[in-house]
């Protein structure tokens, strides 16, 4: 289905998205930032220069974790919020098809460049301050600090858009945190993080943190062997652990085609206050401009919303140039204790960057039933909220029914348990069987889990 009209055939509904959907761009990245993200009002334009650094750039990860993105709101919010909607409408438009001309100059038509802007907007205007500038609340001099911090991302907001991206790339790198080393020997207060969660709404996050703290240890050599090396079992040699697409013919696969609805429902479902990507991208600014800012019934609101909708179905059909893929793939490693007295007993953790999060949220709704139908033989309470907690309950009255009542009333038991704690499951699933299930049975999600 797809405007209302309902296809019997997928490549009838291909046809259809080629001819409603797919438009060719023929403008070059600088003609697009100028028109989308430049203003004159800010500044001369320094976009030339900037496009020609983000197409050199190496992807290194800040030296924080931690933005200012949960300190922004009011004006400054929307400020923030509009230019990164610029941002977005930058990228949908530079990832438009090129139709083929000898006369364009690849590196002109290049997405790479744009794209890259929507995972470092936030690293570039958001990032921390320097201890020396933080607002203190118990200086009395607060609330004006407060006020130099609202000036100081207004002005990094007024170079973004001048394009000296170059300059606030640097002066991010500047900024230090604590290292890992010092996190470790003066962690945050547990009931500070549990009281961060709540502040953004996050109630489940505050009461993991709460109940069930695990410190975050240091990664050195030791532990990377133990992370990377022992939790993973060496390679099954199935032969499909490459890239394989599927032999059908490429007009009867499906292809992944998000609504604005769609992203918009995504979006307000997401938690705030959640880790950042590798490159200190969070989903706290897709929330910010699309669940709480986007009223669907305003024609500028929708575009906005067909924007962000048309930028997840580029990255869940893989329609974005393999580079911007390979930063996508890349996750931030962080380990968990699980046993205080056994530094090596660890959980790892990878989070992924915030766009890959959301495709695959999005993903993982459109194929709900789908999932459901081919998951349920083998699992339970697929696609249901809080399904832990079903099957805990559902186990619990099991054996009341089947085998305590009987056993009280000295009869036998009619059923029997088996618990099985299998070590390091999800790390021993095997990847080239998941690979060779996903080109097998969901076809169009191949280039997506690439």
């Amino acid at each position: 289905e797809c405007d209302g009209d309902v296809f019997s055939r997928q490549c009838d509904l291909n046809a259809h998205v080629k001819k409603h959907h797919i438009e060719y761009r023929n403008r070059t990245n600088l003609e697009i930032v100028t028109e989308c993200i430049y203003d004159e009002n800010c500044g001369p334009s320094h976009w030339a220069d900037a496009l020609l650094f983000l197409r050199s750039f190496k992807w290194d990860a800040p030296p924080y974790r931690s933005t200012m993105i949960t300190k922004i709101n009011h004006r400054l919010e929307t400020n923030i919020v509009n230019t990164f909607h610029e941002v977005t409408h930058a990228s949908t438009e530079a990832c438009k098809e090129v139709k083929h001309n000898k006369n364009i100059s690849k590196q002109d038509f290049d997405a790479d460049p744009i794209l890259a802007l929507q995972v470092l907007f936030e690293r570039l205007v958001l990032f921390p301050l320097p201890p020396s500038e933080h607002p203190n609340n118990s200086n009395p001099k607060h609330k004006a600090r407060h006020a130099s911090v609202n000036r100081t991302i207004n002005e990094r907001l007024r170079l973004f858009k001048q394009g000296r991206i170059r300059e606030l790339y640097e002066e991010s790198n500047a900024v230090k945190s604590k290292s890992p080393q010092q996190m470790a020997e003066n962690p945050d207060k547990v009931q500070k993080n549990a009281q961060l969660a709540i502040d953004l709404d996050n109630v489940k996050s505050a009461n993991v943190r709460l109940t069930k703290n695990a410190p975050v240890a240091i990664i050195d050599e030791v532990r990377l062997k133990v992370l990377l090396q022992a939790l993973h079992p060496p390679s099954l040699n199935r032969g499909v652990n490459k890239s394989r697409r599927s032999t059908r013919f490429s007009h009867e696969k499906r292809t992944i085609h998000f609504t604005p609805e769609q992203i918009v429902r995504v979006l307000s479902k997401l938690n705030r206050g959640k880790a950042a990507g590798l490159y200190g991208d969070s989903l706290d600014l897709y929330i910010k401009t699309a669940a709480r800012r986007l009223n669907l019934d305003k024609d500028e609101d929708l575009a906005k919303a067909r924007r962000l909708a048309k930028l997840f179905s580029n990255v869940a059909n893989g329609n974005v140039p393999s580079q911007f893929q390979a930063v996508l793939r890349k996750t931030y490693l962080v380990a968990l204790e699980k046993d205080p007295e056994d530094k090596l007993k660890l959980r790892p953790l990878g989070v992924p960057s915030a766009i890959r999060r959301i495709a695959t949220a999005a993903v993982l709704t459109e194929y709900s039933s789908v999932l459901a139908d081919h998951l349920l033989p083998y699992n339970f309470a697929i696609g249901v909220s809080g399904g832990c907690d079903v099957i805990i309950k559902t186990m619990h009255l099991g054996v009341d029914k089947y085998i305590t009542e009987p056993e009280n009333n000295g009869d036998l038991p009619t059923r029997s348990l088996v618990s099985l704690d299998l070590i390091n499951m999800f790390n021993a699933v095997s990847r080239e069987e998941l690979r060779e299930i996903i080109a097998n049975d969901f076809p169009a999600l191949e280039r997506f889990a690439d």
